[in-house]
């Protein structure tokens, strides 16, 4: 098992720390064994942990990128390194079925102002895309079991957005769908507008 264990962060967005504890308080990430014996130090820094499909490969969160840190036995002593570069703050990492694709949600901008994509990076390659980009708001991406399609959800990019008040026309959101073979887009489903939940205020995009 991999988990997190952190405090909750301050208003400067770094953990709190209102014992003046004097050491780091950054996220670690720490493994526990199922059956073994109980773990006594992170192995790394950072949060949101995910394993690759073989279990050699530890993706994670660090300063809100997307890093890598390589598993015994492939690696002893191995050091976490960044593994994808993007501008936005990354967050919903979600792999495919067959561990080739990452698919995660890239954010830019700070507070109400907030733009978010749906992202996604092949392992096998190196190669960042952003399949779909729009002026909505991009988040919870889902893989089919078949790995041959990517869901999504995409809400409006308001201000406000139970309680829009430049809003001029209907803006509800939808579930998104990508066909992986054709990286063709469209929406599955779009919520019928200007009725109560057209709009979701408090999409959770998680980490």
């Amino acid at each position: 098992l991999a988990f997190t264990r952190t405090t909750e962060n301050g208003p400067d967005d770094k953990p709190a720390n209102p014992a003046h504890l004097q050491r780091v308080l950054e996220p670690e990430i720490w493994l526990a064994p199922v059956a073994g014996p109980v773990p006594t130090a992170p192995v790394v820094h950072g949060r949101a942990p995910l394993f690759s499909r073989d279990g050699h490969t530890l993706f994670f969160l660090r300063d809100h990128s997307i890093w890598s840190l390589a598993l015994p036995p492939n690696a002893a002593q191995s050091q976490a390194t960044q593994l994808v570069f993007d501008h936005g703050r990354a967050s919903s990492l979600t792999l495919s079925p067959d561990g080739n694709l990452l698919a995660f949600i890239s954010t830019r901008g700070t507070g109400q102002r907030e733009h978010s994509f749906l992202a996604l990076f092949d392992l096998r390659t190196h190669t960042l895309t952003f399949p779909a980009p729009s002026t909505g708001n991009d988040s919870a991406p889902a893989f089919s079991r078949d790995g041959r399609q990517l869901a999504w959800l995409r809400s409006p990019f308001t201000t406000a957005p139970e309680f829009a008040p430049d809003r001029s026309s209907a803006n509800p959101w939808s579930i998104q769908l990508l066909d992986l073979t054709t990286m063709q887009s469209r929406a599955a489903f779009t919520a019928a507008p200007n009725v109560a939940g057209s709009v979701l205020p408090r999409m959770s995009t998680g980490e």
